[in-house]
């Protein structure tokens, strides 16, 4: 089986990093952030550690929404299609999620990156810290800031701070090509799983 994976690679400096975006995506960044302010919904992000069960509730039923809206989308093939999706979800739904839980509670290498406005959990990240890079297998956020694009923004923010700090690392955005880990100026690398 082969496929690809997207990582943002470290510049020399944030400035170098921003500009190697378009200008059509510096312009998209601004106008979000613009249009959240505008709205009285600015964003931010913080970095959390350990969190409560509570905490960890909410994040969790962020992912389950986005999960939901992404089966519902791969399911033009019709209902019997949507069945199959549903059931296979929810076989493994238990289990995905007691392992994103220990992952936010229990895991001193990971980290969860919270998208915030006001006190509102928005969204989030999870990364898992190497000397090498941030390895980052979910960015999810409610439907209904979609048009504030937190994940983006978030990011953004996220990677200027790691440059500012000197923190700067490979940001992994692991398995898949969507068009968001592009727009952030990610390259793409083949990958492949071999059966023994």
């Amino acid at each position: 089986f082969e496929g690809a994976c997207a990582s943002i690679l470290p510049g020399a400096d944030f400035e170098t990093y921003k500009m190697s975006l378009s200008k059509n995506m510096r312009q998209n960044i601004r106008t979000a952030e613009n249009r959240a302010n505008k709205d009285g919904v600015p964003l931010h992000y913080v970095q959390m550690r350990t969190m409560s069960d509570a905490d960890a509730q909410a994040f969790l039923d962020i992912y389950a929404q986005r999960q939901q809206i992404k089966n519902e989308k791969g399911s033009s093939k019709g209902a019997y299609m949507l069945y199959r999706l549903k059931t296979a979800y929810n076989k493994s739904r238990t289990k995905r999620f007691d392992f994103l839980k220990s992952c936010m509670q229990d895991n001193e290498n990971v980290v969860t990156v919270a998208f915030l406005s006001g006190e509102e959990k928005v969204g989030f990240f999870l990364a898992a810290e190497d000397a090498a890079a941030y390895r980052v297998p979910v960015v999810c956020f409610k439907k209904e800031f979609a048009r504030y694009s937190p994940g983006i923004v978030c990011i953004f923010h996220f990677l200027k701070d790691r440059y500012e700090d000197g923190s700067i690392r490979e940001f992994d955005l692991l398995k898949g090509t969507e068009a968001y880990k592009l727009n952030l100026g990610a390259e793409c690398f083949s990958i492949g799983y071999y059966k023994l």
